[in-house]
């Protein structure tokens, strides 16, 4: 039986939220993590999945509520403003581009004892690879 696989392998699993999915913002993902009851199930945070469906004044919320069972968080530039009227062109940018601050979800993160991973959303971006991801390192070590 496959069950309780990922922890007999020592791995941890992230229930990702996703944008007109069943698991579709954090605190489904936090409701489904909790339901769960095992101590390698956690939550993703994604910054554009957020922006799409929430407003960003709520941004200090959401990961506080699911800092004890953050596992994995996801960054990109992002524009301000209604983001859930916005296309993904709009949610998913290089770091450096955007007008969403970034360093205020890190700074909250780092408050919270956050120390896992912070992976890059690169989604749908058509600068070539070598392009984006010089400009977002260069982005990333200004924050």
């Amino acid at each position: 039986m496959r069950r309780d696989a990922a922890a007999k392998n020592g791995l941890r699993v992230a229930i990702y939220p996703h944008t007109n999915c069943h698991t579709d913002t954090t605190d489904t993902a936090l409701r489904l993590a909790k339901a769960a009851a095992k101590p390698n199930v956690g939550v993703a945070f994604n910054v554009c999945h957020f922006l799409k469906q929430n407003d960003e004044a709520d941004l200090e919320k959401t990961p506080r509520e699911a800092a004890p069972m953050l596992t994995i968080v996801s960054i990109n530039d992002a524009d301000s403003g209604d983001t859930r009227k916005m296309n993904w062109n709009k949610l998913i940018q290089p770091l450096g581009e955007g007008t969403f601050d970034n360093g205020k979800l890190l700074k909250l993160l780092d408050k919270l004892g956050y120390k896992g991973p912070i992976a890059l959303q690169c989604y749908g971006i058509k600068q070539p690879a070598k392009e984006h991801l010089a400009q977002s390192m260069k982005a990333w070590k200004s924050m």
